[in-house]
């Protein structure tokens, strides 16, 4: 494997164990847990647990006419309502440790893009300075080049996110005059 891309993998294992070593020893817990209740076997076991609460129920209330839950089952609602939260916080903390993966991700995404971007307008304006410097090669103005070979300026870009992101909100669609260059 070339060595940029060894290099790259190095990176990304090296910022996923460091994800994984930040975790304290409940938030492993919470994800193992969480992971286990994610299983099909998980709803094949909390659907027998049911049947048979009701079935338990349902021999004691004919053999002893007393069912210690009888219908509508108010202990098995509670338990599962407690269940139910329960594995939803379970949830909730698991998504929100891996959100800042996500978005160490995302911010490491970015910062290469904008990179590249820099990269080849430089590259560009390169081969443009090259085109015009080659005695062998016709010397021609290209406006697309010349702006091509401008590195995008992020304050506009970001500007024009927000604008984007403002009328998606609204509904309405005036973020490609800021992203053109028509202000606010």
């Amino acid at each position: 494997m070339p060595d940029h891309l060894e290099e790259t993998v190095r990176t990304l294992e090296r910022m996923h164990a460091d994800h994984h070593a930040t975790a304290t020893r409940l938030d492993r817990w919470i994800d193992r847990l969480t992971a286990a209740v994610g299983q099909p076997a998980a709803v094949l076991a909390l659907t027998g647990l049911c049947v048979a609460w009701v079935g338990v129920n349902m021999v004691l209330a004919v053999g002893t006419g007393r069912a210690p839950d009888p219908p509508p089952y108010a202990a098995l609602q509670t338990v599962m309502a407690v269940a139910a939260l329960y594995v939803t916080l379970m949830i909730l903390a698991s998504q929100r440790r891996a959100a800042r993966l996500t978005f160490q991700r995302e911010q490491l995404t970015l910062e290469l893009v904008i990179l590249s971007e820099r990269k080849v307008a430089k590259i560009i304006a390169l081969l443009e300075e090259l085109r015009r410097d080659h005695p062998e090669l016709a010397d021609r103005i290209d406006e697309q080049a010349r702006a091509m070979a401008e590195p995008s300026d992020t304050e506009i870009m970001l500007e024009a996110a927000r604008a984007a992101a403002d009328d998606a909100a609204q509904g309405g669609g005036g973020a490609a005059a800021v992203a053109a260059g028509g202000g606010e």
